[in-house]
């Protein structure tokens, strides 16, 4: 649930800055609103630090390796010079592939004997014409030969006894011959592989580097903090929201402190950040919001528990296979043993997620896109899945479920306006399109009846939608209303994805099988090429199935559900200034 937040303005002395500060972030309660931008010399320096210090973690290998034993800071600093030596060597090695590309049609020779040549007195010059131009003029007194030619152009090599000018390109000499450029790309490739050796070997400190910006972070948060206080002669003073579960806290060091300060509610002009505590098992889902990004408005609802009944159940459909869900479950079980850092609520997820593609895999007889299910199993096929008509049509009823569950939802949450009507209305709506859908697609028998549903719901909708005293402003609304019950049509539509996509991904792993074993394997030979491309086919339609639930599964929470509810996912998600520490159990704040 979305926890209620308090205003805050707390005010303290000017030369208290700094103690009030780490007071605060000790006590980690409060989200604080910059009353200023923060500016200066020092915040700067943190942000630039911050960069310089996360940018070498990104480039840090992961992997396990044990760690180097050095201090941190000193292995950023070889990460930079490693970083940088890479960079060195890469530049180079494509300057010399392009020189090599730009002398190649000339031959391999020593620039030393070219030296040579015109110490002598004689001229040397390269130069190139067109692929289609007739060969230049040879000057009196020099000898022009032709040393190769292709779709670019034809290369010539001019000797003369004095300066001379061609109807052709002159083309500057190299400093090195092509054996030394080829001897110097190797070497330098060569280079380069040791250079990723090297940072390889850092792996292991990947902890010790987390920390170090871990404290940088902190650094630059506590600056910024400062920097965004107002002052006011010889007051300073700060904004922000925290939890009414902490303002007791709040209280009892502000007089602990002797600070000053003012809690209000929020306005309706404020945007107070958004904190959702969830029991663990909800709780699960906050990875996929921190992916994408998201967090709900403060004013609005927190949909974490029906966000993850409705993405494992979408999850299951999309990925559909029974093979692939033993897999993922296999997979996520043995990153539980292997990572230790794996957050703890990513592990939870994983498993739900592979539970229902293994359920729904068995219901439908899908083992690693086979023809037919082993005879094990086969008992517990669920024959009505069979039917790619039954499966459209228990998407078209799981959509019409999700966005009545999204307008009985809001219903409840105006309960005391008659605006909750035209939610009851948008619920009779949709069901009217499912009956709709069912029979335009599926061949269902019509009812007549079924307009009662619509008629309803229009007169609810119209009426209620708007509140009465609104109405001159809000006009707008009721002439929209057509397009709003055809998008309605669409977003029922749209659940077929879920049975189209999951058919692709078991039309795509059956290809692959049978384009391994379909004529048989009658070789040692032709058994390992089956199993080469049976390992790729299915590691590819696993992916492009997880894409598909990224696209496609979460799109219909966030979309067409939260659509429907009213939800714009407009939130900030609730930051506290605080000494952050890893949480060992994942459902609660991260602060200390």
């Amino acid at each position: 649930m979305i926890v209620k937040m308090k205003k805050l303005i707390l005010l303290c002395t000017r030369k208290e800055t700094d103690s009030t500060l780490r007071e605060l972030r000790s006590l980690g309660a409060v989200h604080v609103e910059h009353v200023k931008t923060p500016k200066g010399t020092d915040v700067e320096k943190a942000r630039n630090d911050l960069k310089y210090v996360r940018q070498a973690l990104e480039l840090l290998p992961h992997g396990g390796a044990e760690p180097s034993g050095r201090d941190g800071h000193a292995v950023i600093e070889d990460i930079w010079k490693i970083i940088h030596e890479r960079s060195e060597l890469e530049e180079h090695i494509e300057d010399m592939r392009h020189e090599r590309k730009r002398i190649l049609p000339f031959g391999d020779f020593d620039p030393e004997t070219v030296k040579h040549i015109e110490a002598d007195g004689l001229k040397v010059c390269l130069c190139k014409t067109g692929p289609k131009k007739e060969r230049p003029a040879t000057p009196d007194g020099s000898m022009l030969t032709e040393l190769s030619r292709d779709k670019d152009g034809i290369y010539y090599a001019l000797i003369a006894q004095e300066n001379v000018e061609i109807d052709a390109h002159p083309v500057r000499l190299p400093s090195i011959s092509l054996t030394k450029m080829e001897e110097e790309i190797a070497a330098m490739t060569v280079a380069l592989e040791e250079n990723a050796e090297r940072l390889e070997s850092y792996a292991g400190d990947r902890v010790a580097v987390e920390n170090i910006m871990a404290t940088v972070e902190e650094n630059l948060t506590y600056l910024e903090t400062r920097g965004g206080m107002g002052v006011e002669s010889e007051v300073a003073y700060l904004r922000g929201y925290l939890p009414v579960d902490r303002v007791d806290d709040l209280v009892a060091v502000a007089a602990e402190r002797g600070w000053g300060y003012r809690i209000d509610n929020p306005a309706e002009t404020d945007k107070p950040p958004t904190l959702i505590r969830n029991p663990r098992w909800i709780n699960i889902i906050r990875p996929v919001f921190d992916f994408m990004g998201i967090s709900p408005g403060y004013n609005e609802v927190d949909i974490s528990l029906l966000f993850l009944v409705f993405l494992s159940i979408f999850f299951g459909m999309i990925v559909g296979d029974a093979g692939y869900g033993a897999l993922f479950l296999a997979t996520t079980l043995l990153l539980r043993k292997k990572m230790r850092t794996l957050s703890p609520l990513i592990v939870p997820l994983l498993v739900v997620m592979s539970v229902c593609t293994i359920i729904w895999g068995v219901l439908q007889g899908q083992y690693f896109s086979m023809n037919a299910a082993p005879a094990v199993f086969e008992g517990l096929k669920v024959g009505w899945l069979s039917s790619n008509d039954n499966i459209m049509f228990l998407c078209f009823l799981i959509g019409s479920v999700h966005i009545t569950l999204a307008h009985g939802w809001s219903a409840i949450r105006r309960i005391n306006s008659l605006q909750a009507l035209a939610q009851v209305g948008w619920i009779c709506t949709t069901w009217f399109m499912f009956f709709v859908i069912r029979t335009m697609v599926l061949g269902a028998v019509w009812h007549s009846y079924y307009f009662i549903l619509l008629g309803m719901g229009v007169f609810l909708i119209a009426f209620f939608m708007t509140p009465w005293r609104s109405l001159k402003s809000e006009w707008f609304n009721h002439v929209m209303l057509p397009l709003d019950l055809i998008s309605n049509f669409v977003d029922v539509v749209s659940y077929v994805r879920l049975f189209a996509v999951g058919l692709a991904t078991f039309a795509v792993g059956n290809a692959f099988n049978n384009m391994a074993v379909g004529s048989g394997i009658h070789s040692v030979l032709a058994g390992f090429g089956a199993a080469a491309v049976l390992f790729v086919g299915h590691a590819l339609n696993i992916v492009m199935a997880i894409m598909s639930v990224l696209v496609h599964g979460i799109r219909l929470n966030t979309l067409e559900f939260s659509g429907h509810l009213g939800m714009e996912w407009s939130g900030t998600k609730f930051e506290p200034f605080a000494t952050r520490i890893k949480d060992t159990d994942g459902d609660k704040e991260n602060v200390k």
